[in-house]
């Protein structure tokens, strides 16, 4: 591979990799009920909002989950696969595109969940305000996966929570074992 084509590959597979992740989490945080005036998730809105709203008269919401954004997550998971197999000179095979956009899906939303527990934990060290919205906003996003650990895992001494630590491996050993690419 020529490292033009490896750039290219790279900014291509950033782009639809950050769209998608916008777009996961706007359906995670619309589900899970995340203030809508957190500066964090008004951004989010923003720019997953120009695609939405056209396909939001076809596809409206089921029971509290934003089906709109995740057909448009599937679908540039397709478009992402095409686009590579195009830059990379392959022919394009059905088999081969379905699997490459579900290994996407399940990446991105592994990914999303290792870094944002990552970073929660990281925050978690310089003990800021607990009216941080980047700090709300993880603990909305992360609770849900982190709440079943912490009834499994007490405290280390009674103050040290290593359920993040936990959580992150099995996301990992998950991630291996689905053979997805990753990050981290």
């Amino acid at each position: 591979m020529v490292n033009g084509t490896g750039a290219l590959l790279f900014l291509v597979n950033i782009f639809f990799t950050l769209y998608i992740g916008a777009l996961y989490l706007r359906i995670l945080l619309q589900r899970l009920g995340a203030d809508y005036y957190n500066p964090l998730v008004r951004f989010i809105v923003r720019i997953s909002d120009p695609p939405l709203k056209p396909l939001r008269r076809i596809i409206p919401p089921v029971a509290g989950w934003d089906i709109a954004a995740l057909v448009i997550a599937i679908a540039l998971a397709f478009l992402n696969a095409w686009v590579d197999a195009t830059i990379l000179g392959f022919g394009i095979y059905t088999p081969q595109i379905i699997r490459f956009a579900g290994m996407k899906l399940l990446s991105v939303l592994i990914n999303l969940y290792i870094l944002s527990i990552l970073i929660q934990a990281l925050l978690s060290w310089f003990n800021p305000s607990q009216y941080n919205p980047l700090l709300v906003l993880l603990w909305r996003l992360n609770e849900p996966l982190l709440r079943p650990l912490r009834r499994l895992i007490p405290p280390i001494g009674g103050t040290l929570d290593i359920t993040p630590l936990i959580a992150i491996l099995l996301l990992e050993v998950l991630s291996i074992f689905l053979r997805l690419p990753g990050f981290l």
